[in-house]
């Protein structure tokens, strides 16, 4: 599997794992929805932080 694939899996197990817990009246089940979105987000930000941030550091160096 490609390293983007895993990002993407480890991206939706994440949202995932936070909505299973989402029980209850519609703003918990609101809530633990942005939580999931923010954990998706933030898993992807991060790795493509990771990934590209040396493309642009070198293309702001130059």
């Amino acid at each position: 599997m490609s390293s983007e694939r895993d990002v993407i899996t480890v991206a939706l197990e994440a949202g995932q794992h936070v909505f299973m817990h989402a029980q209850g009246d519609p703003a918990r089940t609101l809530a633990y929805g942005v939580a999931a979105a923010v954990a998706m987000t933030g898993t992807a930000i991060g790795y493509g932080t990771y990934k590209y941030g040396h493309k642009v550091i070198d293309w702001l160096a130059d």
